[in-house]
């Protein structure tokens, strides 16, 4: 966020139903709301995800502005190669052991499931199709067809048909060569405005 800020807790809950932009090693929470939300839950590979939860659920949570952390990204992290399959299955169950727990604290939410499992379908399913289409990009076939068939099985709970139609069609030879002109004209974009933005500061 630009500015530091303080959310409300139950709002982020909702919010953290759709997924979560919390770097794990960048949190800091009183010993007494671990104790009360812990420990990481070992059954999901994304415990932290969960942990964001149950935190929002008993707290407000702060963010501050300034950056205070590097973050290094490499292929040997665990969701370098979580493959789309086990990544749907830990989505998935996070979302629906957070909704049971957040209908514990608030009971009025039961009535909002199919809104709120909607919403979290739609953030999922745009990360989804971003990755299918990194991969297509790359030339890895296989793991962007992994990716279609998790955004097909993301339609249960009411991801619109159209994420999953596109990740199928940038499968074939037409949809790949359609996808790679959209690519360059991008990267050619952001190189001019990166040039521009350089032009500027001198």
């Amino acid at each position: 966020y630009p500015t530091t800020r303080v959310l409300d807790g139950r709002q982020e809950f909702r919010r953290y139903l759709q997924g979560h932009n919390v770097c794990c090693s960048s949190v800091m929470a009183r010993r007494t709301l671990f104790e009360a939300a812990g420990p990481f839950d070992l059954r999901f590979l994304s415990a932290d995800f969960l942990m964001w939860i149950k935190f929002a659920l008993r707290a407000d949570v702060a963010y501050i502005a300034e950056p205070l952390l590097d973050m290094r990204v490499h292929p040997d992290t665990v969701t370098s190669w979580l493959n789309p399959a086990k990544w749907h299955a830990e989505f998935i169950g996070i979302l629906e052991e957070g909704f049971a727990l957040g209908v514990a604290a608030d009971p009025s939410l039961a009535a909002r499931r199919t809104e709120l499992f909607k919403l979290a379908a739609r953030a999922q399913g745009r990360r989804f199709l971003i990755a299918a289409l990194s991969a297509v990009a790359k030339g890895n076939f296989e793991l962007a067809a992994g990716y279609a068939d998790v955004l097909v099985k993301l339609r249960a709970i009411g991801l619109p048909r159209s994420y999953a139609a596109t990740a199928h069609v940038c499968l074939n030879g037409a949809g790949h060569r359609v996808l790679s002109i959209v690519a360059r004209v991008l990267r050619a974009r952001a190189r001019h405005q990166a040039e521009s933005a350089g032009k500027a500061v001198r």
